[in-house]
């Protein structure tokens, strides 16, 4: 009997290690395939069709595209944040936990790494994906969004979002628009 146990200890075993070293094979493509398409992503002159497609096929890649895609939300312009925020609502519309979780951490990133727009479209994402584990960030949110009352309070920000592009009273006012489509 010992034999016939230790033969099938080592089969399961043989086996569990193909299959880990196939996820990895398969991981290592991935990277690879998703480098290239970042290239694209990030090169000049992209267009905003072409942006589109690239942050699209990237979503493809599933949980292991949000990182990147989520770094291309907040240091991408006007063509790549568009983009970087669809792909992550196609994204989040099959793993949303993959989703939220990075997203309600740039809400309640206290260090001002981020511009008001990456916190714009994290709002409008966290609303879109109904991502219910953002509700205490988001009420968090909005306790430091309710004591920005006029022009002068909003110093009050400067610590929470990157001031690369200042936010004003009428930033304020969309991203207590988001928040507020956010928690419904």
């Amino acid at each position: 009997i010992t034999p016939l146990v230790v033969g099938i200890v080592g089969f399961g075993l043989k086996d569990s290690f193909d299959r880990s070293l196939r996820r990895e094979e398969l991981q290592l493509s991935n990277v690879r395939e998703m480098r290239q398409l970042l290239v694209e992503l990030q090169a000049d002159g992209a267009t905003p069709e072409g942006a589109q497609a690239t942050a699209l096929t990237i979503s493809a890649f599933g949980r292991p595209a949000v990182g990147p895609l989520v770094t291309t939300l907040a240091t991408g312009d006007e063509v790549r944040r568009p983009a970087a925020e669809r792909a992550l609502r196609a994204v989040g519309l099959t793993v949303p936990e993959a989703v939220c979780l990075p997203l309600v951490k740039v809400v309640d990133n206290r260090s001002g790494r981020f511009t008001w727009l990456t916190h714009l479209s994290s709002l409008r994402l966290l609303g879109d994906l109904e991502c219910q584990q953002a509700r205490p960030a988001l009420s968090r949110y909005r306790q430091l969004l309710a004591a920005v009352t006029s022009p002068d309070k909003l110093s009050l920000l400067e610590s929470v979002i990157d001031q690369s592009v200042p936010p004003d009273m009428d930033s304020v006012q969309q991203l207590r628009s988001e928040l507020d489509r956010a928690e419904k």
